[in-house]
């Protein structure tokens, strides 16, 4: 088999690859798309945190904990509001109607 014929016979592989791997995670692709958004978030902290001495390890130990606890302080004033507001929350649920018509444009969608 010449180079040129290899070279195309491994792209395609590569191509078919790709495709089946997109295939099988289309389902949670928001959510890798999502960890790599975090990750790469958090890439300079824990870079800095190695410079600093800490070992790779522990470094992402510390940036995953940093990350948990920065969205747990930002979950944590809605939770609160939400439950000290739990009353009016459910009574305006109970006042909506069954179903709501959004028109826009030509299209209506119940």
């Amino acid at each position: 088999m010449s180079s040129r014929q290899r070279t195309y016979v491994l792209a395609g592989l590569l191509a078919a690859t790709v495709l089946l791997a997109t295939w099988l995670l289309s389902s949670v692709l928001a959510t890798v798309f999502f960890a790599i958004t975090v990750a790469y978030v958090l890439y300079p902290l824990s870079t800095w945190l190695v410079d600093r001495g800490l070992s790779k390890r522990v470094a992402a130990a510390v940036s995953t904990t940093v990350a948990f606890l920065a969205g747990t302080v930002i979950t944590i004033p809605l939770v609160a509001v939400l439950y000290v507001r739990r009353r009016d929350l459910f009574e305006f649920l109970q006042q909506l109607p069954p179903t709501i018509t959004l028109r826009i444009g030509e299209f209506i969608y119940p």
